[in-house]
């Protein structure tokens, strides 16, 4: 900011106010213009780092529906076979029936297929970085950094549950006897369940944070199906 003073001395008190005045205003005048500057250039700065964060927000979103899409298609054979091996042996049908039956025809259904989506995060890292989310309205930083915590935790959570629930070493004793012929009918319709309650869960919580990132972005929701255990249980089929 540059202010031109006078180069003559003032010759009066009138002409020294008038010129004390001139600057004062000059002052004022040149901090102005520096302040409306300043703020069309945090506003743009704002606005900018919101398109890229809800860009990116969008492209996640859509990965989650496919997700959620792509694993209901894999594991509707392994429903299906679960469902047909719980009735046969409820019906008291011999295990080699079974065998022969249902479970050498349907070997292919026994693959670990679960998808788990990737969520971008660059260019929130970036407007952190270079400061531009603090020129984004505060209700709606609150969303972003809310949505993001939850991305960064998904994947962590998804872990956990399939740690706790899926035991690879026992499916692999299962698959090996359903291989040769040998499996205990009972036994492969434990390890079915057990692994498609981790699925369950793995859509439930894909479910919850398109839910959520939906909401942040103001579209509809996808898979708006209830929240009881049977809704959630359905929808992940």
């Amino acid at each position: 900011m540059q202010i031109d003073v006078p180069s003559q001395p003032a010759s009066s008190l009138k002409a020294f106010g008038l010129q004390y005045v001139m600057i004062v205003l000059g002052i004022l005048t040149a901090l102005g213009t520096e302040q409306v500057v300043l703020t069309l250039r945090h506003q743009s700065s704002g606005e900018a780092a919101q398109h890229e964060i809800e860009a990116e927000l969008r492209a996640n979103l859509e990965d989650i529906r496919s997700t959620v899409r792509s694993n209901i298609e894999r594991h509707k054979p392994m429903y299906a076979l679960r469902d047909e091996l719980a009735r046969e042996i409820q019906a008291g049908t011999p295990n080699a029936t079974i065998q022969e039956r249902i479970i050498t025809p349907s070997k292919g259904s026994l693959t670990l297929r679960l998808s788990l989506a990737t969520f971008r995060h660059e260019a929130w890292d970036v407007s952190v970085a270079n400061q531009s989310v603090a020129y984004i309205a505060a209700p709606v930083l609150h969303q972003y950094a809310a949505v993001y915590a939850d991305q960064r935790d998904y994947h962590g959570i998804i872990y956990a549950n399939a740690h706790a629930l899926v035991s690879s070493s026992r499916y692999t004793d299962v698959k090996t006897d359903v291989d040769i012929g040998n499996v205990v009918p009972q036994e492969l319709l434990r390890v079915l369940n057990q692994h498609l309650f981790a699925v369950e869960l793995t859509q439930g919580n894909l479910r919850g944070l398109e839910a959520k990132l939906a909401k942040v972005l103001s579209v509809p929701s996808e898979f708006d199906v209830g929240t009881t255990p049977a809704a959630r249980a359905a929808a992940a089929r």
